[in-house]
């Protein structure tokens, strides 16, 4: 089944609406919701074009940035002095090896214009945010939905500047593929955007489910595993081994181990964690620290009895979506819904989120924005979320200048717990469409009985 749900929350072919009508088209024409199927005249494309590039282009020269920027620098000094591989090594980052590689390419790149390695580093970025604009424009042919990507992540890139967009344009080129189901160029690029960032990883297994295509253990027997395994599996093992063993499996493998085992249990991500983060600070300050002029700061090294539950929640909750994903039809719609839904369970529940983590959901919030016209509201609810937990902490130049206090109230902890509600929304919405069919068959089975029944008397 197509996941769909009423008043057009989510995707299904019985709820679209009725385009043919005159009152609907009406409606969306005065709501702005007619214009992807606008064309686009070439001189408002020029004009379109040369606005995003010239706000983007601001932005480069901004003092943004937050505390990771000072390990870019140490990151491409290192690579300078050692060279890329051993500087890697020697870095000992939490990144994967492509995303210093990257960074060390790119400052050898802008190394002419003598402008510094941050403007080098901030160079790159708009460079990676305008490839990833192009990448996605060449799949949808979309100029305004290409341009809402484009905006949708520039406060994470140029204006903060994140890596994440380093992988973002392997990452849609990769959903391109798999929307065309060729495998091949799906699994290299997919595997180099994990290269650049492990994010990706999140959402491999629904890809991997997507690919198989079944619906039920017994159909296991009927699979191509010769086109699998040529096609997906051996390539995607080559290209990473090569990698891997290119940079050494030592600090590739402690980079990932040193991910799964995040000190934080809430590092800046509006999420579950975070309110227990806050609650904490109020009710044993001794232990976790006071709240500073009425705000709640990250907490590190927390004990084992505070993070269990949370992470017990992100993976029953995930491994849930996972086997709901097996059961549905392999719609690429259904796809990116189960997709967003399974990395909105790591980004709710799990410990060690950061503010950024959000990136590679306004991806996949875009994409479905422009497939979906009924999933447009909960793509912009999400592209919010993404930028909204960003700015609140670093506003737009790396620094809010201002206190995030309203009547006293720590807003992060409101908008923490607005995104846990949308979160357990989408997700009962999920459950409900998925256990609706189950929940008919029985009421009839009992109405059928009731009828048997009274005929018996």
């Amino acid at each position: 089944m197509q996941i769909g749900f009423r008043y057009q929350v989510w995707p299904c072919n019985s709820l679209k609406p009725n385009r043919s009508s005159p009152v609907a088209g009406a409606a969306r024409s005065l709501l702005g919701v007619a214009l992807p199927h606008q064309p686009v005249s070439r001189y408002q494309s020029v004009f379109l074009l040369m606005f995003a590039l010239i706000i983007g282009l601001s932005f480069t020269y901004s003092p943004g940035g937050t505390s990771d920027v000072g390990s870019w620098h140490a990151w491409v000094e290192n690579a300078a002095n050692y060279g890329p591989v051993e500087g890697y090594a020697v870095s000992r980052s939490d990144y994967p090896p492509l995303a210093s590689a990257i960074l060390w390419v790119a400052d050898q790149v802008f190394q002419p214009l003598r402008v510094g390695t941050s403007l080098n580093i901030k160079f790159s970025i708009f460079f990676f945010l305008s490839l990833t604009v192009l990448v996605f424009w060449l799949w949808v042919r979309d100029l305004k939905v290409a341009l809402m990507l484009y905006f949708a992540l520039l406060l994470n890139s140029v204006a903060l500047a994140y890596l994440d967009i380093y992988f973002a344009p392997a990452l849609i080129f990769s959903l391109w593929m798999l929307e065309e189901r060729r495998w091949l160029w799906f699994s290299l690029s997919f595997v180099v955007a994990t290269l650049i960032k492990w994010q990706p990883m999140i959402i491999a297994p629904f890809c991997l489910l997507y690919i198989l295509g079944i619906r039920d253990i017994r159909e296991l027997s009927q699979l191509d595993y010769s086109g699998l395994f040529g096609k997906v599996v051996v390539p995607a093992a080559a290209l990473a081994s090569f990698v891997v063993f290119a940079f050494g499996p030592v600090p590739v493998w402690k980079a990932f181990s040193d991910v799964l085992t995040e000190s934080f249990l809430s590092g800046n991500a509006l999420n579950l964690n975070w309110v227990v983060t806050y609650f904490l600070h109020v009710w044993d300050p001794d232990q976790f620290g006071h709240l500073q002029n009425g705000v709640a700061n990250y907490i590190k090294d927390p004990s084992l009895r505070v993070v269990l539950l949370p992470r017990l929640l992100f993976w029953s909750t995930y491994l849930v979506v996972l086997a709901l994903f097996f059961r549905c039809h392999k719609t690429f719609t259904n796809l990116l819904i189960f997709s967003v839904l399974g990395y909105l369970c790591y980004y709710t529940f799990n410990t060690g989120v950061h503010e950024n983590h959000l990136f590679l959901v306004a991806v996949l919030a875009v994409v479905l924005y422009w497939r979906e016209e009924s999933w447009r509201t909960n793509a912009v609810i999400l592209l919010l979320m993404a930028n909204i937990n960003l700015f609140l902490f670093y506003g737009v130049d790396g620094d809010l200048h201002f206190p995030r206090l309203f009547a006293g109230i720590d807003i992060a902890l409101v908008l923490a717990v607005l995104n846990v509600l949308f979160f357990i929304y989408l997700y009962g919405a999920v459950l409900a469409e998925y256990l609706q069919p189950f929940w008919t068959k029985r009421a009839e089975y009992r109405k059928k009985a009731a009828l048997f029944d009274a005929k018996r008397v």
